[in-house]
């Protein structure tokens, strides 16, 4: 069916129609929007809570991802290392795993947590004092941030407690096992 002219009718959404040209008003953006993975591995000390150095870009639409180890303007916007800070307001997914290795048993707890402004705002806990942790383990979080598209920013932080080494794991050459991205959400 093919529409040419609309006067004082109604289109049923139950139909299908097929559009040629350009159709504007419709949908939206899922921009700025960005992910970042780290590029090798960090080392971290016992029972403290270090920045996760995300530091290599896989996509950063918009220019909103710091990925360097220190302060930086993005778009007019002073962004701390390895943040987020969108230049545009909105509601924004925000996603990150955090990839760990560790000696036998060396693995106690770990909490990752997102951070926005310097303040913890989401945070997930992964206990294995009582049970073998296995060599490598994972903790996957994610969140929906409200930013304001001007002075906002996110970033990752974890915590860790182990008995032996503890390595946060990078890329290995084919996989990225610790990475952190964030999407605007269409509203």
């Amino acid at each position: 069916m093919a529409i040419t002219k609309i006067q004082s009718e109604s289109l049923n959404l139950a139909d299908n129609y097929d559009f040629t040209g350009t159709v504007t008003g419709a949908g939206g953006v899922n921009t700025p929007a960005f992910e970042a993975y780290l590029s090798s591995d960090q080392t971290s000390s016992s029972v403290t809570n270090d920045k996760i150095q995300y530091d290599t870009k896989v996509f950063d639409v918009g220019g909103c991802f710091n990925n360097t180890g220190s302060t930086a303007t993005l778009n007019g916007i002073s962004v701390p290392s390895y943040s987020f800070a969108p230049n545009v307001a909105g509601k924004y997914f925000i996603y990150t795993n955090l990839a760990f290795r560790n000696g036998l048993s060396g693995f106690e707890y770990g909490e990752v947590g997102i951070y926005k402004n310097g303040t913890s705002y989401r945070q997930l806990i992964k206990d294995n004092r009582n049970n073998y942790a296995g060599y490598y383990n994972s903790v996957p979080i994610n969140a929906i941030f409200e930013l304001n598209g001007t002075s906002d920013y996110v970033n990752i932080y974890g915590l860790l407690s182990y008995v032996t080494t503890f390595i946060i794991t990078g890329f290995n050459g084919v996989n990225k096992r610790s990475y952190f991205g964030a999407y605007k959400i269409i509203e």
